[in-house]
C-alpha cells in the first residue's frame, strides 16, 4: 500500500518538472506484512502484503417486532465475500419480544455476520408493512433490531335510538380517498361495547374518513361523512344516530 502511493506520488511530482532523490533511490523501504482487508477486525492500513492473519469474529444480528398483527415478515440481509451468499429468512412472533427483547435468547430471529460492515437489511409483511436500513456491530457484539409495526385499533358502531333505516353501511377511506374497508350491516344492536365483533372495524393507527351510508328504502340512501381519530390497543365506539 506505501510503495503504491509513493509510486503515485512521485509520477504526480515529475509531471510537475520537480525532481527528488527518495523517488529515484534504490533503497526502497522493506514491504510490511498483515492484514489488508479492511473488512476484517484486525485490518492494518500499513500492510502491504496479505499474510493471512486476517480475523473475522462473529457478529449476531437479532430482529424482532413489537406485535403479531401483520403476520409473517419476509427479511432478507446482505453479506460480504467473508459471509457467504446474501440469505434471506422469515421470521414469526414470539410474546416476550414486544416487552423485553434480548439479545442471545432463542426468541429473535438472527443473522450472523464476520465482516466490520455496514450492512443492509429489507422486510415486509403480509399487511404492507415495509422496513429498511443498515446496521453493524463489533467483533462478538449481539445487536438487536426492532421492525416495529404500525399497530391496530378497533371502531365500533352501534345505534343508541330505534334503528331508522333497513341496514346501513359504512366505507372507510384514507386521505387520498382510496377505498379501504367496506362494512355492510344490519345494525340491530343498541349496546355500546368493545366485547364483540359484531359491527366491528379493525384498523391501523391514525386519522380515517368514514362514509356512512344509511339505506332508508329501496330508492333512498343517504350519505354522511366523518372523520375519526383512530388509536392503537383502543376501542372507538360511534353512535350512528347522531348522523340522522
Amino acid at each position: 500500500m506505501k510503495i503504491l502511493s509513493k509510486i503515485l506520488l512521485c509520477i504526480l511530482i515529475s509531471t510537475l518538472g520537480v525532481t527528488t532523490s527518495s523517488c529515484f533511490s534504490s533503497k526502497d523501504e522493506p514491504l510490511q506484512e498483515g492484514c489488508t482487508d479492511q473488512l476484517a477486525s484486525n485490518y492494518d492500513p500499513n500492510a502491504d502484503i496479505l499474510d493471512n492473519s486476517c480475523e473475522y469474529p462473529l457478529r449476531s444480528f437479532g430482529f424482532y417486532t413489537n406485535t403479531a398483527d401483520g403476520g409473517t415478515i419476509h427479511l432478507a440481509f446482505s453479506s460480504t465475500p467473508a459471509d457467504g451468499s446474501e440469505s434471506g429468512i422469515t421470521m414469526g412472533f414470539d410474546s416476550t419480544e414486544m416487552t423485553s427483547p434480548v439479545c442471545g435468547t432463542s426468541d429473535l430471529t438472527y443473522f450472523y455476520r464476520h465482516s466490520n460492515h455496514n450492512y443492509g437489511y429489507t422486510a415486509w409483511d403480509e399487511d404492507g408493512n415495509e422496513w429498511a436500513g443498515n446496521v453493524s456491530a463489533a467483533p462478538n457484539e449481539c445487536k438487536l433490531v426492532p421492525l416495529r409495526r404500525l399497530e391496530y385499533g378497533e371502531v365500533r358502531f352501534y345505534l343508541s335510538t330505534r334503528p331508522l333505516a333497513d341496514y346501513y353501511f359504512v366505507i372507510f377511506q384514507n386521505f387520498n380517498h382510496d377505498q379501504v374497508k367496506i362494512y355492510d350491516w344490519d345494525i340491530s344492536s343498541n349496546t355500546p361495547n368493545c366485547d364483540g365483533s359484531d359491527h366491528t372495524a379493525r384498523l391501523k393507527e391514525g386519522l380515517i374518513i368514514i362514509k356512512i351510508g344509511e339505506h332508508i328504502n329501496y330508492d333512498d340512501v343517504r350519505f354522511h361523512y366523518d372523520t375519526l381519530a383512530v388509536k392503537s390497543g383502543r376501542c372507538l365506539q360511534v353512535d350512528l344516530a347522531q348522523y340522522h
